[in-house]
């Protein structure tokens, strides 16, 4: 039966190991889901959604997918492995599965955006590490100035990564 799938495909996705990351985006998706993608009644929201994009309910899709649980919404697989865009097409709706297309792409453009500013953050803090003063106010790049032979290559190393020339 579909329930039984649904069990199913639930233990397999329970019986894998997520990595910690992994698990502090399932609980960020958790918090954000509302009541009928998540909890006792899951299933019955899942199925609700999966009949949305067979039926081509643009609304009730549109609604879902403009959610704070639309990552979730879009993650979903059916007993079958089917995707939202798998029911989408397959019920041979083309506002339907252009929407759930549409909302993939936002979701990777939000994701992109999100590591963009992530690696920014990256560099931030490895440029202030390179070139951030001590106590005394002392950058990297000053202390290998007050050697009597400073190693050239160091000092294009520290400029390299963003070290402060003033201290």
């Amino acid at each position: 039966s579909r329930a039984e799938a649904l069990e199913a495909a639930q233990l397999t996705a329970s019986a894998r190991r997520p990595s910690a990351a992994t698990l502090g985006t399932a609980r960020a998706i958790r918090a954000a889901t509302p009541p009928h993608l998540d909890g006792p009644g899951a299933a019955v929201g899942q199925e609700s959604l999966f009949a949305e994009a067979t039926s081509g309910d643009i609304e009730g899709l549109r609604a879902a997918l403009n959610s704070s649980a639309a990552e979730v919404a879009l993650r979903m697989r059916d007993g079958s492995g089917r995707s939202l865009l798998h029911a989408a097409l397959e019920g041979g709706h083309t506002a339907a599965s252009q929407l759930v297309l549409s909302a993939l792409k936002q979701q990777a453009s939000r994701r992109e955006h999100f590591h963009e500013i992530q690696v920014q953050l990256m560099r931030r803090d490895a440029a202030m590490l390179a070139g951030g003063p001590d106590a005394a106010g002392v950058s990297p790049l000053g202390v290998l100035a007050r050697h009597q032979e400073p190693s050239l290559e160091l000092a294009a190393a520290l400029l390299e990564a963003q070290a402060d020339v003033s201290h």
